[in-house]
């Protein structure tokens, strides 16, 4: 009896120990993971834009009136100095005449001319009608003095010389009117070659408003140009900021004095804060063809670091703005969430196995999310699971 007890319990230790055998090499066989930690720490969550810079207060030099712009001799970088003539402006050239145009101008001018002289042959008989009635006005007064005439007659002679002289100003205003009309007669057969003394020929100058720099020049060549067209645009560069043209929902989120990262412009990351959102939304279409709404937020540069003084106007960057931050919350790293059944979750090791779990989170970034609920701080979770890890998986680091 002693004996086939003993056999028993040799079986039953076999048979254990054999079946350990087999879990072991037929069971699911350990995984091995890159495994992080819950901790505490810094988060911002940031909106990305791209950018540009600009001149604060950015001048268009424009024509004020329509004239031949003489050549500018300025290139953009030209430091120039306020009331500084930047420009200048000659009447334009006359037209060249057709054979058609030619003849009317000239039958007119020979209009004019004719009536200028019929206008002189006038003044020659006002005046001869004057002589005639001051001397009738002293005969008269000679037989008044005597009694052959009577005041009555007087009187009309003095009316009637009144009146010629009245007449012979006319005379002579229409005259000077019609010497106009052949001034202007004669001036539209002026020929575009026609020499005219320089001395005679009115310029406008156009001013410098500002100290600062030539930004840009658009008519350098001598040309005709128009009311409102560009010549050039000045500004000072030393009054630079930056245009960021924000998604409308990520403008939504940014506050007044968001502080910004500005980097991806050819020197090492500045800071600036944001000053001014402008309350007009626009429609943008994207490189893909989708249109977008984009809003228009301006960051000025801050700090001692002078490095954005390199900048100029129009250079392209990124910018970084802050739209919520935090000094000290839960983190677990992105890494390890994915979505199961609409909610996030991750794997939790404990004791060497891995186990799923529903995380609650809060912010996001690229790299790490706020944690919620349902972990805690020391809390290890597997980065970047494989379909080889399932709840209850046993799992061990690389490390």
């Amino acid at each position: 009896m002693r004996l086939l007890r003993g056999q028993t319990l040799s079986v039953i230790v076999f048979v254990v120990v054999g079946i350990g055998v087999m879990a072991i090499m037929f069971g699911p066989p350990v995984v091995d993971v890159e495994i992080a930690k819950v901790g505490m720490g810094p988060l911002q969550v940031m909106a990305t834009s791209e950018g540009k810079t600009r001149v604060k207060d950015l001048y268009e030099i424009a024509a004020p009136i329509q004239g031949r712009l003489l050549r500018v001799s300025f290139k953009a970088g030209d430091i120039i100095k306020q009331e500084q003539t930047l420009a200048v402006l000659e009447p334009i050239a006359p037209e060249f005449l057709t054979a058609r145009s030619l003849a009317e101008a000239k039958a007119k001018a020979q209009a004019a001319q004719a009536a200028c002289d019929l206008a002189k042959e006038d003044i020659k008989r006002c005046e001869a009608e004057v002589e005639y009635a001051d001397a009738e006005l002293r005969r008269i007064k000679v037989l008044k003095e005597t009694g052959a005439n009577t005041q009555h007659a007087l009187d009309e002679a003095k009316k009637n010389l009144r009146t010629k002289k009245a007449e012979l100003a006319v005379a002579k205003m229409k005259f000077r009117e019609e010497q106009h009309n052949l001034e202007v007669a004669r001036a539209g057969l002026i020929h575009p070659n026609s020499s005219v003394e320089s001395s005679t020929v009115s310029t406008i100058q156009i001013k410098s408003p500002i100290n600062g720099r030539i930004l840009e020049v658009e008519r350098e060549s001598e040309t005709i140009v128009s009311p409102g067209q560009v010549i050039m645009r000045v500004g000072d560069p030393r009054t630079i900021e930056v245009e960021l043209e924000m998604l409308s929902d990520d403008a939504a989120r940014v506050n007044i004095g968001a502080e910004v990262r500005i980097e991806a412009w050819g020197g090492p990351i500045l800071k600036g804060r944001v000053y001014r959102i402008e309350p007009l939304g626009y429609t943008k279409v994207s490189s893909l063809g989708i249109e977008e709404q984009r809003v228009r937020v301006l960051v000025d540069f801050e700090g001692s670091d002078k490095s954005w003084e390199k900048l100029g106007h129009g250079y392209g960057l990124d910018a970084h703005v802050v739209v919520w931050e935090n000094p000290s919350v839960l983190l677990v790293p992105m890494g390890a969430l994915f979505r199961k059944r609409n909610k996030w979750t991750t794997y939790v090791v404990k004791e060497g196995r891995a186990y799923l779990t529903p995380v609650e989170i809060g912010h996001t970034t690229t790299y790490h999310a706020e944690v919620i609920s349902d972990l805690s701080k020391g809390d290890k979770v597997i980065l970047y699971p494989n379909d080889q890890i399932v709840d209850g998986a046993r799992v061990r680091s690389r490390d």
